[in-house]
């Protein structure tokens, strides 16, 4: 049931952007509009790529947490663990590169360093029981 769940939810999303869809920011539905609607080559303004960023990173985390599980708690603990982690560094690293408050940025590279390390704490029990 779960590994239907993510499918779903991954066909969706991608089913979504390769409509040329987006994703308006709460508050905001009926008010986004692809560049194509805009009239084609608009360039993006920083909070629309900010958006599209954090919704490229959220499919592509979906797509890494489609781990093949073993039946093996530990192993898809770490797998999953992993995948989750390399997201959360990715939604970080989007707000070095666009936000602006010293405390969101301060706690973006918190969570880079830590996710880093849990990271490599995974992979290296990974490697060391297969």
């Amino acid at each position: 049931m779960r590994r239907a769940v993510i499918l779903f939810l991954s066909v969706g999303f991608a089913a979504t952007a390769a409509v040329g869809q987006t994703t308006a920011p709460p508050g905001k539905q009926g008010a986004a509009m692809t560049n194509a609607q805009q009239g084609g080559g608009a360039k993006e303004s920083a909070p629309a790529a900010s958006s599209d960023a954090f919704e490229d990173a959220s499919v592509q985390m979906q797509r890494d947490l489609q781990v093949r599980y073993t039946d093996d708690a530990d192993h898809d603990f770490a797998s999953v663990m992993a995948a989750y982690h390399k997201g959360a560094i990715a939604a970080a690293n989007i707000e070095l590169k666009y936000g602006t408050d010293p405390q969101m940025r301060h706690l973006a590279e918190t969570i880079i360093a830590a996710n880093e390390k849990q990271i490599a704490q995974a992979q290296a029990w990974q490697k060391k029981h297969r």
